[in-house]
């Protein structure tokens, strides 16, 4: 099962960035569960591959409320500039 991590958790996803489950590293980081799909098409858009571990600041997501948050694309830039 894929997984997303972040500095609150990590989120196991399904192969349609469904969230599955979330393991918290401190229970009081409530805002993961705000998050309902994240944007894997996006990412494999960008970088022509899915991967089994992601960074939370390297995708897109939707949450409950049907908001859409962008990744972010300063570390994407960052972390692009370091593979090269």
């Amino acid at each position: 099962m894929p997984m997303v991590h972040s500095s609150y958790g990590n989120i196991h996803i399904d192969e349609n960035g469904y969230v599955q489950s979330i393991d918290y590293y401190d229970e009081s980081s409530g805002e993961l569960n705000l998050i309902f799909q994240f944007n894997l098409e996006e990412y494999e858009a960008t970088y022509g591959y899915r991967d089994s571990h992601y960074d939370i600041l390297d995708l897109g997501y939707w949450e409950y409320d049907s908001t859409y948050v962008e990744p972010e694309y300063e570390f994407r830039n960052l972390v692009n500039r370091e593979k090269q």
